[in-house]
C-alpha cells in the first residue's frame, strides 16, 4: 500500500481564525518568538491556555529529513523540545480537550508520522537468516521525533471519546497507518502496534474496515511482492483480535482462516513471522478443534521441497495442531501427517531428520498414529528401515532405532509384517529392473541386425590430389568417416583381405568428383573391380556402398556386358533379402482368436449387404427393361 499524503486530513469542522491567524505568523516569523492573538479580537474563541498549545502545534508542523545537511540541529532540538510539551500537556490533561485543538493537532501528526518510506537497502536471503529475527533493522533516522509524535497519538487516542475523536481519525488515516507497517525500523513498527491495536479496540465502528485492510495486505504479500516488514506485528494484532471471538465462530472469520492465514504458509519468508501465525491457527483450532482437518491439509499442500528451515517449523506447527485436534479427527488426518513426517525422517538435512523424530515423543501424536495403527505402520517401517541404512548423520541413526524400538514394542507381528512386505516390494523392483534390462537389450540387438535396412544414402565430395605413375592420391571434401581422410589406389596395389584388387585409373578431370552411396547388406569392406573402361569404381566401406562415377576418355563397355552384371547384382540381392526375411517372421505379431473372429464376421455382413444391394439394383434394371420392352411397338 502506497502512502497517501494528503489523505490523512481531519474531517471538516470548525475552523479557528486564531488558529489560522497563527499559522500565517508562523510562516512569516521562524525566529521562535512567541505569537499571540491581539488582544480584543472578537474572532478569537479560545481561552488563554491553549492559546500556547496551539503555537507549539504550529511550530511542530515544520518536518526535518535528517539527511539534508542543511537542517539545523538545534532547530531538531527544538522541536523534538516541544514535541515533549505536546505530550506532557496530553498526559496532564484532566478535561476534555476541545474540538479546535484536536484538528491541528491531528493534522500535526499526520505531517510528521505518514511520510514515504525508503525502499529496502538490502537483499534478504530468508533461507540463510539466523534464529533472532530482529538481527536485520534499519533504524530510522527521524526516530527521536517519530517517537515522540506516536506517544502523542496513544495518548490522543486514550484519552478522547471515541465519537469525537472518529471525525479526525477517519478511513484514509487508518489506511496511512497501516502502511507505516512497511517500515523496517523494528521500534517503530513496535509501538505503530500497540496504537493500531488501541484504535482498534476504542473506535468499534472501523472493527471490520481494519480487519478488510489487513487482510488485503497479507493476500498481496502472500500472492504477490513477498516483501513487507510488519507481517509479525500485524499478526500480533490478530492474534489478540481473534481470541476475543466467540464460539461458534462465524463463517467470516473460518474464510478469514482458509483464504488468508493458511496462504501465510507458503512464502519464503515464512519463518520471520511463523511464531505469531501458529499463534493465530492454534487459536482457530482451539476455539473449534473441527477445524484441525482443514488447517492441516492446508500446510501439507504447502509444504516446502527446498527449505529445511521451513520443514523444521512446519514439523513443530503439526505437533501443536495434534494436540489440539479434535480427537474424532485421528483417524482421517492419522495417516497424510505421518506420512509427512515420515518423508522427513529420510530428509539429508539433520536438523529436518532429528525434528520429526522427536515429534515421537509427544503422547498424542503416538495416540493418533496407533489409532490407524494398519495404515501407519507400513508407510513408517519402510522410512525408519530406509534410515537405518542409508542416512548419513550417525545421530539421527540413533534416534531412528529409539523410535524403531518403541514402534516394534507397539505391535511385533504387524511390525514383522511390513518388512515382510517391504522385502517383497524390493524383491518385485529388482525383478522390474531386471526384466527393463533384458527388453532394452533385445531391442539394441534388434535395432543392429536391422541397422543395414535403414541406412540412408550418403553423398561424399573427394577431392584428386596427385596423379603419378605408381597411383592415385585423393583426399575427402565431407562426408567420409574421419579414418579415411586421404585415399591412395596404387597401380599394382595389393589390397587387404575382403578387398579384391585396385585396377588402374586414369582421370581426365582432376576437379572435385562425387561419391555416392548405397548401402552393403552384410557390412564388409570391399573393393569391387573397375569395368573395362575404367568408368566406375565400387567402394564398400562398413555397412556403406561408396561408388565413385566420373567421365574417362577411355572406351565403353559393350552394353549387353553391363546389363548381365546388372541383373546378377539385383538377383544377388533379392536373394539375400529373401533368406533374411524367415528371420523377420518373429517380430510379426499375428492377430488372435478373438480379432481373426471379429474380422470374419464383419466380412461376411458386409458380403450379404453387397449381395443385397446388388441384388436389389439387378431387379430394379430387369423391372425397368421390361418396362420399356412393353412400350416399344
Amino acid at each position: 500500500m502506497g502512502v497517501l499524503r494528503n489523505s490523512p486530513k481531519a474531517s471538516p469542522r470548525k475552523n479557528s481564525t486564531t488558529l489560522q491567524h497563527l499559522f500565517d505568523l508562523e510562516a512569516k516569523n521562524s525566529n521562535g518568538t512567541k505569537i499571540y492573538s491581539p488582544k480584543g479580537s472578537n474572532q478569537c474563541i479560545f481561552q488563554s491556555e491553549y492559546e500556547e498549545i496551539l503555537y507549539i502545534i504550529s511550530h511542530c508542523c515544520c518536518i526535518f529529513t535528517f539527511t539534508d545537511p542543511s537542517e539545523s540541529p538545534s532547530e531538531q532540538d527544538l522541536k523534538r523540545l516541544k514535541l515533549f510539551q505536546i505530550l506532557s500537556f496530553m498526559k496532564k490533561l484532566k478535561k476534555p480537550l476541545p474540538e479546535e485543538v484536536i484538528h491541528p493537532l491531528v493534522s500535526m501528526l499526520s505531517a510528521n508520522l505518514f511520510r514515504p518510506l525508503p525502499p529496502s537497502a538490502k537483499q534478504i536471503v530468508f533461507c540463510e537468516l539466523p534464529e533472532d529475527e530482529d538481527l536485520v533493522t534499519t533504524p530510522s533516522p527521524a526516530w527521536p521525533h517519530l517517537q515522540v509524535a506516536y506517544d502523542i497519538l496513544l495518548r490522543l487516542v486514550l484519552n478522547i471519546d471515541p465519537k469525537i475523536l472518529r471525525g479526525y481519525v477517519d478511513e484514509p488515516f487508518l489506511v496511512n497507518l497501516l502502511s507505516l507497517f512497511q517500515s523496517e525500523d523494528p521500534r517503530e513498527r513496535d509501538i505503530l502496534k500497540n496504537v493500531y491495536h488501541r484504535i482498534y479496540s476504542k473506535l468499534t465502528f472501523y472493527r471490520a474496515f481494519m480487519r478488510k485492510s489487513m487482510n488485503d495486505v497479507f493476500l498481496h504479500y502472500a500472492f504477490e511482492s513477498e516483501k513487507h516488514s510488519g507481517i509479525g506485528e500485524l499478526l500480533e494484532i490478530w492474534g489478540s483480535i481473534i481470541n476475543g471471538f466467540t464460539v461458534p465462530l462465524k463463517e467470516e472469520h473460518k474464510l478469514f482462516l482458509m483464504r488468508v492465514l493458511i496462504p501465510l504458509h507458503k512464502p519464503k519468508g515464512m519463518q520471520l513471522y511463523h511464531r505469531q501465525l501458529a499463534y493465530c491457527v492454534n487459536q482457530f483450532v482451539q476455539k473449534e478443534p473441527m477445524l484441525g482437518g482443514t488447517v492441516v491439509r492446508g500446510i501439507l499442500k504447502y509444504w516446502p521441497a527446498t527449505n529445511c528451515q521451513k520443514e523444521v517449523l512446519l514439523v513443530g506447527e503439526l505437533e501443536e495442531l495434534v494436540e489440539n485436534i479434535d480427537p474424532d479427527h485421528y483417524r482421517k488426518l492419522a495417516l497424510p501427517i505421518c506420512t509427512q513426517i515420515s518423508r522427513c525422517l529420510n530428509s539429508l538435512n539433520s536438523q529436518v531428520a532429528e525434528r520429526a523424530l522427536y515429534v515421537w515423543n509427544n503422547e498424542h501424536f503416538v495416540k493418533m498414529a496407533s489409532s490407524m495403527m494398519e495404515e501407519v505402520f507400513p508407510v513408517v517401517v519402510e522410512y525408519v528401515e530406509k534410515n537405518l541404512k542409508w542416512h548419513w548423520s550417525t545421530n539421527v541413526k540413533q534416534l531412528t532405532e529409539t523410535v524403531k524400538t518403541m514402534i516394534e514394542e507397539m505391535d511385533p507381528n504387524l511390525y514383522d509384517k511390513c518388512l515382510e512386505e517391504i522385502a517383497h516390494k524390493e524383491y518385485l523392483a529388482g525383478q522390474e529392473d531386471i526384466k527393463r534390462k533384458e527388453n532394452w537389450e533385445r531391442l539394441e540387438l534388434a535395432a543392429a541386425k536391422n541397422h543395414q535396412f535403414f541406412q540412408p544414402q550418403k553423398s561424399i565430395r573427394i577431392k584428386i590430389d596427385k596423379v603419378t605413375n605408381t597411383g592415385v592420391t585423393m583426399s575427402i571434401v565431407s562426408g567420409f568417416p574421419k579414418q579415411f581422410k586421404g585415399l591412395v589406389c596404387p597401380r599394382n596395389y595389393e589390397p587387404p583381405s575382403g578387398i579384391q584388387r585396385c585396377n588402374e585409373v586414369k582421370f581426365s578431370d582432376y576437379s572435385a568428383v562425387q561419391l555416392d552411396t548405397r548401402r552393403n547388406p552384410r557390412g564388409r569392406i570391399q573393393y569391387v573391380p573397375a569395368k573395362r573402361s575404367c568408368d566406375k569404381h565400387v567402394l564398400y566401406v562398413g555397412r556403406g556402398h561408396y561408388q565413385l562415377s566420373h567421365e574417362d576418355d577411355l572406351p565403353q563397355e559393350p552394353f549387353w556386358l553391363s546389363f548381365i552384371e546388372d541383373v546378377i547384382r539385383a538377383l544377388k540381392s533379392l536373394f539375400v533379402f529373401l533368406v533374411e526375411q524367415p528371420s523377420q517372421l518373429k517380430y510379426i505379431e499375428w492377430p488372435g482368436f478373438q480379432s481373426t473372429l471379429r474380422t470374419a464376421m464383419l466380412t461376411l455382413v458386409l458380403v450379404a449387404l453387397l449381395i443385397v444391394a446388388l441384388s436389389s439394383i439387378d431387379s430394379v434394371l430387369c423391372y425397368v427393361l421390361a418396362l420399356l420392352l412393353r412400350r416399344t411397338p
